[in-house]
């Protein structure tokens, strides 16, 4: 997600997520998902477009109407990054669980902790919020 997140902490950055349902999302928020080409990886992208909204998408010269239950999410890396463009809608439901790791859970990114996971723990964590 460069450059937003660049990696220029030597690898200790921790994104900070809330979960919550879509209706609290807004669109240029960051949000977190299960990878759509690996399900045992997460994704950080920008939601673009919630449910219903008109999506153009340039490099196929086509607009494209986002599905109800789905959003469109895009890296701020432009055409480098691997995202809706490439993949399309990604699903926007939610299981009862709110400690469940499901493939379907999209949740916000509120900020990010740029510290070590020990230091987080000792709440010595410093939080940039996005």
């Amino acid at each position: 997600m460069r450059p937003t997140f660049d990696g220029t902490t030597d690898g200790r950055e921790y994104a900070v997520v809330k979960r919550s349902p879509l209706y609290d999302y807004s669109r240029g928020e960051v949000v977190v998902f299960v990878s759509p080409a690996d399900h045992r990886s997460r994704t950080i992208k920008r939601l673009i477009g919630l449910p219903g909204d008109w999506i153009s998408v340039p490099d196929k010269e086509e607009v494209r109407q986002i599905p109800e239950g789905h959003c469109w999410v895009e890296g701020d890396n432009g055409t480098a990054s691997w995202d809706s463009r490439s993949y399309g809608p990604v699903r926007n439901t939610f299981s009862s669980s709110p400690f469940e790791i499901s493939s379907a859970r999209i949740i916000v990114v509120t900020g990010v902790i740029i510290t070590s996971v020990h230091d987080f723990i000792k709440d010595d964590a410093k939080v940039v919020p996005l």
